[in-house]
C-alpha cells in the first residue's frame, strides 16, 4: 500500500502548480462483501451466503487538468459476511459484521464521452466488529480482528446527467485487501483467532474483497487561479 501512496502522490507532482478547480461530492455504495479463507471455502461444512454492504460519505476533488484528477474520500461503510455452518446437531447462521471509517485516495482520469477510471488505495478503521453466535446472540468480536487494514480499489464509471454546477455519475468499484484481518495471525494459532482456518493444520490468511455500485452527486465548487500581477494565488467560486 505504501507503494501505491507514493506512484499517486509522484504521478500528480507535475501538475502541482498549475491551475485547478475544486468539486466536492456526496456519494453512496451498495454492493456484495465477502471474506476470503481458502480452507472455509474447501470445507463442506461452511457454505458462504451472499453478503451485502455499503458506505456512504462525501469526497473532494482536486481537478489539474481536464482529464486528470486526484480523489480524497470519506466514507462510512458496513461490511458483512454470512455463513451457513452445518452441524451434526443442525444447521445455524453465522454473521459477521464490520462497521467501518474508510478514506480512499485515488487518481481518476476522465475521458471526453463522460466515461472515467480510477485507481488507488483505502485505508479502513474497523470501528465496531460483532458476530452471532450458535444462539443467534450478537456478540462483539473486535478483539478477534484486525482494528484496521489496507486495500487497493478500482473502479469504472460514466457521467449520467447534470445540471449547472451539478452532475451524477454511477460506477463500479472493486477493493481488494492482500492484509489478514484476523488479529494474530500464525503467531496465535490455536486460539480462536484462528478459527476462519477452520482449524486446519496450514494457516491461511482471510482477507476482505468488495465489489460496489457508486452513485456520486458531485458539485464544481470552484478554481485556483493565480494573480498576474502579484503571482498569489486565490480560490474562485463557480457562478
Amino acid at each position: 500500500m505504501r507503494f501505491i501512496i507514493a506512484t499517486l502522490l509522484i504521478l500528480s507532482s507535475p501538475f502541482a502548480f498549475s491551475q485547478m478547480y475544486i468539486d466536492v461530492a456526496i456519494k453512496g455504495g451498495a454492493g456484495t462483501t465477502w471474506l476470503l479463507n481458502t480452507n472455509v471455502f474447501a470445507d463442506e461444512d461452511y457454505v458462504h451466503k451472499v453478503s451485502g454492504g455499503g458506505n456512504f460519505g462525501g469526497k473532494l476533488g482536486f481537478n489539474f487538468t481536464e482529464t486528470f484528477q486526484v480523489v480524497a474520500e470519506g466514507m462510512i461503510g458496513v461490511f458483512n459476511q454470512k455463513y451457513t455452518i452445518k452441524e451434526a446437531d443442525g444447521d445455524w447462521n453465522k454473521r459477521i459484521g464490520m462497521t467501518q471509517f474508510q478514506l480512499p485516495l485515488l487518481l481518476r482520469f476522465n475521458k471526453n464521452n463522460g466515461s472515467f477510471f480510477e485507481a488507488g488505495a483505502s485505508y479502513t478503521n474497523n470501528s465496531v466488529i460483532t458476530e452471532t453466535n450458535k444462539q443467534g446472540i450478537k456478540e462483539d468480536a473486535g478483539y478477534r480482528f484486525s482494528p484496521d487494514y489496507w486495500s487497493a480499489i478500482l473502479s469504472f464509471g460514466g457521467y449520467m446527467m447534470g445540471w449547472d454546477n451539478l452532475g451524477l455519475s454511477l460506477s463500479l468499484r472493486f477493493s481488494y485487501s492482500f492484509a489478514d484481518v484476523l488479529h494474530g495471525g500464525e503467531a496465535d494459532q490455536g486460539t480462536y483467532r484462528d478459527y476462519a482456518a477452520n482449524f486446519k493444520e496450514s494457516y491461511v490468511t482471510t482477507t476482505p474483497i468488495s465489489a460496489m455500485f457508486v452513485l456520486e452527486l458531485n458539485y464544481d465548487l470552484g478554481y485556483l487561479a493565480r494573480s498576474p500581477c502579484s503571482g498569489r494565488r486565490a480560490f474562485i467560486f463557480f457562478n
